[in-house]
Parts: structure tokens; C-alpha cells; sequence
């Protein structure tokens, strides 16, 4: 449930923010346009907001600048800590993860998260969008941001790219880790009574809006 990959979070706490800027050349195509892709989460949520992967609260804090209200889910303490600090005690910030967090104390109308869902293999997504599809009513939305694939041809092309151009970690990460594809998240969402779109943001990431049409 993602809680695999909990020591390499850890040991990003301290340099994820400079990730993220473009200072770590292998990730800085994954990273493109990184202020816009939050900016553009945050412009789609709601206003009362279940956030998976906080990390160390950058797409937070643009939740709250809109003045939305924000229960954060981040499973590394050092996280925790980064974004407690970055963001103040402005957010609700708990240990959990994508399947098993504390539920907020009042109705959320949309689940965010950016750069985590991949921690899910294809049968953890099931189960993770099973469970958001009860707390959501219709009209209600899960946006995510994440690396995803328009199929497996374009999935394989882009470790082989990154192995061409010396991207080693880059390359093991795709390998490691659970990125899927496009039809695979689009089936995953009806199945549990979403209508879904996907807006691609850079050469790995789209961001997904998937509003709850059933009770």
C-alpha cells in the first residue's frame, strides 16, 4: 500500500523541495511545470479536502490559499514535519496512507493528491478508489496529479529513453514502482461510479478529475 517505499521518502524529506524546483536533472522532465500541475489541483478541488501524500505540503498550501479546508494523510514523520513547518498548524496533517487513514470529521466534496498514487500497484487502486467512492456523494470529485501513460508501448519507451540519456535511478524508479496506464485508471474509475478525464501536463504527469456520478 506504498508503505514499501516509506525509507526512500525519509531519506527525501530533507531534498524533495529542490527535487521539485528542477535541481535533480534525471526527474526535471517529471517535474515540468510542477507550480502549474498543484496550482491546477488546487483550482479543481473543492472546498473541504481529504489529501493523500502530503509530502512536505506544497500542494497544501495552495489548497489553503484558496481558503479550502484540508485533512492531510502523509505516512513519513520527517514529511510530517516539513510540512508542519511550511504550513504553520494551518492543516490537519495525520499518519496513514492511501488505505487506511483516519476518516475527517466532516463531509469532504473532493480527494486530492499529487506525485503518490504510482505507490499503489493496479489492485491497491481498486480498493483505494472502492473506498473513496463511499465517502464521496455524487458530484463529488477525486483530482489527482501523477506519471501515467497513454498505454505499455509508451511506458516501455520512456525507461528506454531514460536509460539512453544515463537516467539510471530515473529509469529504476519507473521499474520499481507502480505507474500504470490510462485505460487501466479509466476502468478502475468507472468501476466505482466515477466519469473520469485526463489532461496531460508534461511528458510523464496528468492530472485526473474523476466526479462521482452514483450513490
Amino acid at each position: 500500500m506504498g508503505r514499501e517505499f516509506l525509507d526512500l521518502f525519509e531519506q527525501w524529506a530533507e531534498s524533495y523541495d529542490r527535487s521539485v524546483e528542477g535541481y535533480d536533472e534525471q526527474y526535471r522532465d517529471v517535474f515540468a511545470g510542477y507550480d502549474r500541475i498543484l496550482s491546477t489541483v488546487a483550482d479543481k478541488a473543492g472546498q473541504v479536502v481529504l489529501e493523500f501524500g502530503v509530502g512536505t505540503g506544497n500542494l497544501t498550501k495552495k489548497l489553503l490559499e484558496r481558503g479550502k479546508r484540508v485533512y492531510g494523510i502523509e505516512p513519513s514523520a520527517p514529511m510530517r514535519k516539513k510540512a508542519a513547518e511550511k504550513l504553520s498548524g494551518r492543516a490537519v496533517i495525520l499518519d496513514g496512507d492511501f488505505l487506511q487513514f483516519p476518516t475527517p470529521p466532516e463531509p469532504i466534496d473532493t480527494i486530492a493528491s499529487t506525485y503518490a498514487f504510482h505507490h499503489l500497484t493496479d489492485a491497491e487502486k481498486d480498493e483505494a478508489l472502492a473506498k473513496y467512492s463511499q465517502l464521496l456523494h455524487p458530484g463529488g470529485k477525486i483530482v489527482f496529479a501523477d506519471t501515467a501513460f497513454r498505454d505499455k508501448e509508451a511506458f516501455r519507451q520512456a525507461i528506454e529513453e531514460a536509460r539512453a540519456r544515463g537516467f539510471h535511478d530515473l529509469a529504476d524508479d519507473l521499474e520499481r514502482e507502480y505507474y500504470t496506464t490510462l485505460d487501466v485508471l479509466a476502468s478502475l474509475f468507472s468501476k466505482h461510479g466515477f466519469s473520469a478525464s485526463f489532461a496531460q501536463q508534461n511528458a510523464f504527469v496528468w492530472v485526473m478529475e474523476a466526479v462521482k456520478q452514483t450513490t
